[in-house]
């Protein structure tokens, strides 16, 4: 998600958060600060206040607890702990699907897949910045590294849920943050940098869709330049090139989808 706050995208984030607010509802939001019209980077208009990029971190933090408690049916109080930066964004994320989506995130979804959706998601790409100390794992606090992921069309992944397993989703998304991981390792010298991980092959697939790929063919994550790297399927053939040419990739691990579908 990309801000549309101050003359900058805050990095780290999807770009294509698209709140359904008005003018009226966003100022009650962010403290009666007067707003004005920015074009967000998912190409669709959304009315926020225009304030330095200082203040960046702050005004999203509000922003996502607002989201949160003018969630209908009510979700309560916003979320604190270790996992709330990222229970706030993927209920943003996936829109009309957002409480099934947190549901699935808290009561459902491995620890091990939550912890990582937890960390890459509470990077910020600022040098310096962070959120709540109390929104946060401790490790984004004690170890401040980069470069953050923005994951291109994760809420589109996530809005296209269906008749899906929400936590299958949710999975597959960490198995992305974590092959990007693998390509680029945390680094406190790329603490201020992002990079973008382009997932269109892949964000309007059923789950099924994904798992039956041809035979012989994987899920990949493929580093294309330092700072873009795209999820695609590839042959053998095409891995071999990979390989040739020195080309760096992850395969996606999504064993657990062949599993989920013998029960």
């Amino acid at each position: 998600m990309a801000s549309c706050f101050g003359t900058r995208p805050l990095s780290g984030w999807e770009k294509a958060l698209r709140p359904p607010v008005t003018r009226a509802r966003a100022a009650k939001a962010e403290g009666k600060v007067r707003p004005v019209s920015a074009v967000c980077r998912s190409k669709r208009l959304c009315t926020l206040p225009l304030l330095q990029a200082s203040r960046n971190l702050e005004v999203m933090e509000r922003y996502l607890k607002y989201r949160w408690t003018d969630h209908v049916p009510s979700l309560k109080e916003p979320p604190e702990g270790p996992h709330a930066i990222a229970a706030m964004r993927l209920l943003c994320m996936a829109q009309a699907n957002g409480r099934t989506v947190v549901d699935a995130f808290n009561l459902e979804l491995p620890q091990e897949d939550k912890e990582v959706l937890s960390v890459e998601m509470s990077r910020t790409g600022c040098a310096g910045q962070s959120f709540s100390p109390t929104l946060v794992p401790k490790e984004i606090l004690s170890k401040p590294a980069g470069p953050a992921f923005v994951i291109y069309y994760g809420p589109a992944f996530l809005q296209a849920l269906g008749s899906d397993s929400a936590v299958l989703r949710l999975r597959i998304l960490a198995e992305i943050y974590r092959c990007s991981r693998e390509l680029w390792p945390e680094s406190a010298a790329a603490v201020a940098t992002s990079v973008h991980v382009r997932i269109d092959t892949v964000k309007g697939l059923k789950v099924a869709e994904i798992l039956d790929v041809s035979k012989g063919e994987l899920w990949l994550v493929t580093k294309h330049n330092e700072s873009e790297a795209f999820v695609e399927r590839a042959s053998h053939r095409k891995l071999n090139k990979f390989v040739r040419n020195g080309q760096k990739f992850q395969i996606l691990d999504l064993g657990f989808l062949r599993e989920s579908h013998k029960q």
